[in-house]
Parts: C-alpha cells; sequence; structure tokens
C-alpha cells in the first residue's frame, strides 16, 4: 500500500513502501526498470540503456530516484518528526543492470529486489541499539496509516500534480 504524504498547499508525494522496526524507518523506492541503469546520486537525471539489436541501444533519461526519495524523507520528517533515524533504499527490478551507479551517502542504498531483505539486515545490524519499543512503533503506525487510506478524489489530484511537475518527489 503506499502512503500519500501531504507536502505545502495542496500537493502530496506518494511512498511506494515503508518499512517501521524498532532501527528506524525504512524508506523504499520501487523503479521497474530493465536494461542497463547509469546513475550518479549529485546528478538530476539517471539513465536507462536499452538494446535495440545489432549493437545499438535508446537511452531514456529519469529523474534521479535518490533526490525523489529524498524529497519523500523529508516531507515524512516533517509529518512525524524530523529526529526519526530514516534509511532511503532503491529498489531497481531484478530485470535491470546497475551498471555505474554513483552514492556518496551512508544512508541510501541502491540495490536490486533480490538484495532487499539483506541490505535491511546489513543496516539494522549496524544500529547497536534499538530506536523504538513495540507501542512507538504502533504510534508511528496509527499516525501514518490514515495516509494509506486516502480517497479517489485525493489519488487522481496526486496524479495530476505528478503530470504537472512532470516528477513526483518534486
Amino acid at each position: 500500500i503506499n502512503i500519500i504524504i501531504p507536502k505545502r498547499k495542496s500537493e502530496t508525494t506518494e511512498i511506494d513502501v515503508l518499512l517501521v522496526c524498532s532501527k528506524g524507518l525504512f524508506v523504499f523506492e520501487s523503479k521497474n526498470y530493465s536494461g542497463w541503469i547509469f546513475g550518479n546520486e549529485a546528478h538530476q537525471n539517471w539513465t536507462q540503456t536499452l538494446p535495440k539489436g545489432r549493437g545499438r541501444s535508446h537511452k531514456e533519461r529519469f529523474y534521479n530516484p535518490i533526490m525523489q526519495n529524498a524529497a519523500h524523507v523529508r516531507h515524512l520528517k516533517n509529518l512525524i518528526g524530523h529526529n526519526v533515524p530514516m534509511h532511503s533504499i532503491i529498489v531497481f527490478s531484478d530485470r535491470c543492470t546497475l551498471k555505474d551507479i554513483t552514492l556518496k551517502s551512508t544512508d541510501v542504498s541502491v540495490i536490486h529486489r533480490y538484495e532487499a531483505a539483506h541490505t535491511i539486515a546489513a543496516i539494522c545490524n549496524q544500529v547497536q541499539t534499538e530506536i523504538y519499543t513495540e507501542a512507538q512503533i504502533s504510534d508511528i503506525y496509527n499516525r501514518l496509516y490514515p495516509h494509506t487510506q486516502m480517497g479517489l478524489e485525493i489519488k487522481k489530484r496526486h496524479i495530476e500534480n505528478i503530470r504537472k511537475n512532470n516528477w513526483a518527489g518534486k
């Protein structure tokens, strides 16, 4: 279930998947691409390269998913608190090849779907103490749950905003 988070004015942003656990929050941006993926955390656009046969290829640019998810994290923190530890995880389809991905941030992971469980476990193992009790996890869940139950009108408005802005995290 996606979570539609308010931004400013009447705009929203949509989180693909959110995991709330004792070690913090994991904010996932899912990309269902094939081909070769090239990207740099500092660049606004990344590239998907698709083979066209006979050594030729077709390139498509798409908005940097790290920047997109950073916007999701920022708006989520505005909603539930800035002291909440969050990990940004960009998950690509297993149908693509991550060719050249350049990262500087330590709280961002760019992975394939099959790596998700291992990546979450590794991050959790790095966090020495539990940050949240069961009661705090329930509180965060209860505060966010209404944002998963948005009506059709809000979902339509969100899609219109995406089209207007030409990307989901702006």
